[in-house]
């Protein structure tokens, strides 16, 4: 059994086939370096339905090395969701997950592969349930993506949050996210680059963090209006039309952009106003 992730703050690698190579001796180095968990991608839904020849060495890699290795199945339109679950389920019964490792369902638009709606996240979710708690199951979504559509009934089954915004795309966790709809308890990862860089591998990685002071969720930015601008907005995380109202106003009052998109200048201000 890998043991439970070491305390503090959680530095995940994400791979997939397009990290072919990893070995334990790299990932050895990689815990060397700080790299306490791992997210691989075990196959997905999208060209038939199908697992990655690197899903069990990468997870055995990471294993060696003492790093929890989470899992992440990509969403497809090439079956249907209980053909996917019953994949799921499969390749989880060869390489179960261990303690502290979590599965995360990818629901990114791709290429010509449109993203699951809510109600097909939960139907997933709920058919895997009896094999994975639905509080260790997680949604990957774009910040932007948890704003623009309604995901309130995939928040209240309890699934996580593993969010990307890479904002300039340094490498480094530079971005301001803004979240929809999940609160602050419920996320689990910032994704913040796809050029990271970690010893022993020549390539680009995805890295995340669990050090979340940077992010913001619409219900920390609900607040943050209230209290400065003198608001009513009921605190829900809903990023709907009188939140934006109050975007608009706050962005008008101290000489921003009146967009009514609380991005990463109107947040900052908003912080340094807040205090």
């Amino acid at each position: 059994m890998t043991p439970d992730p070491k305390p503090g703050i959680l530095f995940a690698v994400d791979t997939s086939n397009w990290q072919e190579g990893i070995t334990a001796d790299i990932t050895r180095l990689w815990a060397q370096a700080g790299v306490n968990h791992a997210v691989v991608k075990m196959g997905g839904g999208n060209v038939g339905v199908y697992e990655l020849s690197t899903h069990r060495p990468q997870v055995a890699a990471y294993r060696a090395a003492g790093i929890p290795a989470s899992r992440y199945w990509f969403n497809g339109r090439d079956a249907s969701i209980d053909a996917q679950v019953a994949a799921v389920r499969a390749q989880l019964a060869a390489t179960p997950l261990a303690a502290g490792e979590r599965f995360v369902w990818d629901v990114e638009n791709e290429g010509t592969t449109p993203r699951w709606t809510p109600a097909e996240v939960e139907q997933a979710a709920r058919a895997l349930a009896d094999l994975v708690p639905l509080a260790r199951q997680v949604v990957y979504l774009s910040a932007a993506a948890t704003r623009d559509v309604d995901w309130s009934t995939v928040v209240r089954l309890g699934l996580g949050l593993m969010v990307a915004d890479y904002g300039a795309n340094t490498g480094q966790p530079v971005s301001v996210p803004l979240v929809g709809h999940w609160p602050r308890g419920q996320v689990w990862l910032w994704q913040y680059t796809d050029q990271g860089r970690l010893p022993g591998y020549g390539g680009n990685l995805d890295l995340s963090t669990g050090g979340l002071n940077a992010v913001w969720t619409v219900f920390d930015l609900q607040t943050a209006l209230n209290k400065v601008m003198g608001s009513d907005l009921v605190v829900d995380g809903d990023p709907g039309a009188k939140t934006a109202a109050v975007v608009v106003a706050f962005q008008t009052k101290y000489g921003l952009t009146p967009d009514g998109v609380a991005g990463p200048k109107t947040l900052t201000k908003l912080a340094e106003v807040a205090g």
